[in-house]
């Protein structure tokens, strides 16, 4: 077995450990006593990442003895500019993988990276904003809104764009480039994967295919339509149009509106499950936990904003892989 370094447990967030470098890992987690200086030398967040990442994985091999209840009157709102949901898993664009869960600035780039296992919140220089999911890098150069908003992405992610029509919002991903005309959508592209797809819930987005010669027509999709590239057929470079599938995780971000007065956080995790069709696990055994009272009003807000809201109301903290929330008290340090 292969010695435990910071750069392998940083490997090991980032998703990119292979079968034997995983069990390094863990077994190490499991006695970090054996080599303490690979966890000194980690950064805060890296810490708390890794913990959470640990956490979530056992938390994955629970099922819940019944599935969520359907959902009741789940709706879109438009209130937002535009939004955009980007699902990109792990792809080659602009840069090579992260180091560390923080901004990096270099003379010709900004990158941010959320090598945590919750929703992460970054405000881009335009005043948009993207929510990045765990293990998601944003990168956008120094000419950012001087002609154009491009912003290089891998990994998943939801952005609140502003409106700018003078300067485009473009997201370029390792088979596509989907440009914005004032929308919600996702994008879901792999560079190893089959495929590569982009999907619309409200406005449009135009879809190129990226780096492909110009007899390929770029297409325009509209509310509840989807673009799916088989990224294997290079001889029939072309984009099918179909219909977004009934259950998609778009639905985390959807926007709706609940009150809760004085209920318990399990009947408020019921409402949210319903709402908006996801999995949101209560840590097993913590009856005050599930049993504090709630009191709260949200107003067109989406499931990522609301679990902000209750981090800081209840002192929990949460991990999610984007289709199952695992909420958890907070650990809290001297």
């Amino acid at each position: 077995m292969q010695p435990i370094t910071p750069e392998l447990i940083e490997k090991y967030l980032a998703g990119k450990c292979n079968t034997d470098e995983e069990a390094t890992v863990l077994t190490w987690f499991n006695a970090p006593e054996n080599e303490p200086d690979a966890y000194d030398q980690l950064s805060p967040e890296a810490k708390q990442a890794l913990q959470d990442r640990l956490i979530l994985g056992i938390r994955e091999k629970i099922r819940l003895s019944e599935p969520p209840v359907k959902k009741f009157n789940y709706y879109w709102a438009g209130a937002i500019a535009a939004s955009i949901l980007i699902f990109i898993t792990i792809g080659l664009l602009w840069y090579k993988q992260p180091a560390a869960n923080k901004s990096t600035v270099s003379n010709d780039n900004v990158r941010i990276v959320n090598t945590g296992q919750k929703i992460k919140k970054v405000t881009l220089p335009d005043g948009s904003t993207a929510w990045l999911s765990p293990g998601t890098m944003v990168a956008y150069d120094r000419t950012f809104n001087r002609e154009f908003r491009t912003v290089s992405l891998t990994g998943e992610s939801f952005f609140d764009v502003k409106k700018d029509h003078a300067h485009p919002f473009i997201v370029r991903t390792a088979h596509m480039s989907t440009k914005v005309w004032g929308t919600s959508f996702s994008v879901k592209d792999n560079e190893h994967a089959l495929r590569a797809e982009v999907a619309v819930v409200t406005g449009k987005v135009s879809v190129a295919i990226a780096d492909r010669n110009k007899d390929v027509a770029d297409v325009m999709l509209h509310p509840q339509q989807k673009a799916v590239w088989q990224v294997t057929a290079k001889k029939t470079d072309k984009l099918e149009v179909s219909l977004v599938e009934k259950h998609s995780v778009l639905k985390i971000w959807g926007k709706t509106s609940l009150s809760f007065n004085d209920v318990s956080l399990r009947e408020a995790v019921r409402v949210l499950q319903q709402q908006f069709d996801v999995i949101i696990m209560l840590p097993d055994g913590d009856h005050d936990l599930a049993e504090a009272k709630l009191q709260a009003d949200f107003s067109n807000q989406s499931l990522p904003e609301i679990m902000e809201v209750l981090e800081k109301l209840l002192n929990v903290s949460y991990v999610t892989d984007g289709k199952k929330f695992v909420l958890q008290r907070a650990i809290t340090t001297n």
